[in-house]
């Protein structure tokens, strides 16, 4: 058996994002191919990786003042590059690409079809984005889970046409069946790193052998102190996991 067949199947479905406007790198980021029960494939990500705007407060993220316009994507037997905008292609005239939930901006995560040419062969099952099958494993306060991305943009490269993740292993921080301020969100305890916003967020049972998609990981929050009060880049080690029901709305509201 090669080290696809061996590796888990997350570490294939996840993907690595290169944000760019037009040459210029702007930022790395997270994400998963998915598809619908008529075979279309979607890539996931948190919305912030492709708007280039910060999800609160609207601030463009890089430090160039740039707003991407086209993403990269590398993964498992995966890699095609995608424009974010019709028309020209300019961010400042043309019509997003990318979808945004039924409730708007206030939901961090986006997805844009996979252009029909791409060849993606592991796209996460779609078990996953059915609530009755994605279910059966409970969630419950406490519990383990892993954040599947790549931290600072550190890849595991097996081949020239195969990376895969980092895992980065995390607990459930807040009562998951219950949205947080009235959002489809709950919170992790995790030390994670940037780039790793649209990470899938999974927890596993090694008893049973079942596995639950919890969500997509969009950001850190912020700590409030004297220290961030000063000008600090000062986080906490909580997280924010918008469910996987937003991907569902998603996918439905765009038919």
């Amino acid at each position: 058996m090669d080290a696809v067949s061996r590796a888990d199947s997350f570490s294939r479905n996840a993907v690595h994002l290169s944000l760019y406007f037009n040459t210029q790198h702007l930022a790395t980021g997270s994400g998963v191919v998915a598809h619908d029960s008529s075979g279309r494939q979607f890539l996931l990500t948190a919305a912030h990786n492709f708007t280039g705007r910060h999800p609160d407060t609207t601030e463009v993220q890089s430090s160039t003042g740039g707003i991407p316009n086209r993403v990269v994507v590398e993964g498992c037997h995966a890699n095609f590059e995608v424009n974010l905008y019709s028309g020209d292609n300019n961010p400042n005239e043309d019509a997003p690409l990318y979808l945004r939930h039924p409730r708007g901006a206030q939901i961090d995560v986006t997805m844009i079809r996979v252009p029909s040419a791409a060849h993606v062969y592991y796209p996460l099952d779609r078990s996953f984005l059915h609530a009755h099958s994605n279910t059966q494993l409970s969630l419950r306060v406490g519990q383990e889970c892993f954040v599947v991305g790549f931290p600072e943009g550190l890849i595991h490269r097996v081949s020239k046409d195969v990376i895969f993740p980092i895992r980065i292993t995390g607990h459930i921080a807040s009562e998951p069946e219950v949205d947080f301020n009235g959002e489809p969100k709950l919170l992790i305890s995790a030390l994670t790193r940037g780039g790793m916003s649209g990470s899938m967020v999974i927890v596993s049972d090694r008893s049973s052998g079942q596995n639950r998609l919890v969500g997509i990981y969009t950001g850190r929050v912020p700590a409030v102190d004297a220290r961030a009060l000063r000008g600090g880049d000062i986080s906490t080690a909580l997280g924010w996991v918008y469910q996987s029901s937003v991907i569902t709305d998603l996918i439905l509201s765009h038919r």
